[in-house]
């Protein structure tokens, strides 16, 4: 298991004999609380998903959520994910946002910012602050320290985000105009 993402790696798991493949599979499912899938499924899952050329994204469903392959690692991911909600943050926030699995603080944002860049300003004093999900992959947004902008969909894939992660991640609007990716 990659201990950055969770996935099962792939290229690891096709070295290993048939019978240990299996046990390591099990085992993946078990570790993400689902039931004990059978042997055809866990044959299913290596032949179907894992194996499945590069340039793809397959997907398995089963009652234990969805089987899918992403940049060489083998995912299990929720069946129904809560889809969150866009909400408008009042005048009073404090520089904090409530997301669906975190506090979002402001002015904390510098330390997790990639590449040393800067972060995104404190809005101003009447400025509506909202955090809005599933934008459309064609929004067009200017990364800070470049000088062209990008599409939301290159924008992802230039830091490997996984598809069914992407409806789920935030983005801070200062009245109308985009702000950051949280």
């Amino acid at each position: 298991v990659n201990p950055a993402t969770g996935g099962l790696i792939i290229e690891r798991l096709s070295a290993l004999s048939p019978v240990r493949r299996r046990n390591a599979l099990r085992w993946f499912y078990f570790r993400k609380g689902s039931a004990a899938p059978s042997f055809s499924f866990l044959q299913t899952v290596f032949d179907e998903v894992a194996l499945a050329g590069a340039d793809r994204t397959p997907e398995l469903r089963w009652e234990g959520g969805i089987a899918v392959r992403y940049m060489g690692e083998l995912y299990n991911i929720s069946s129904c994910p809560a889809e969150p909600q866009d909400f408008t943050a009042g005048k009073d926030f404090e520089k904090r946002i409530a997301l669906p699995d975190r506090t979002l603080v402001i002015s904390d944002l510098r330390d997790r910012m990639p590449h040393g860049s800067v972060a995104a300003r404190s809005p101003n004093p009447g400025e509506k602050v909202s955090v809005r999900f599933a934008l459309p992959g064609s929004l067009v947004l200017q990364p800070s320290g470049r000088k062209h902008s990008r599409s939301l969909k290159k924008i992802w894939g230039e830091y490997s985000v996984p598809v069914w992660r992407r409806r789920s991640i935030p983005v801070v609007f200062y009245n109308d105009s985009p702000v950051m990716l949280a």
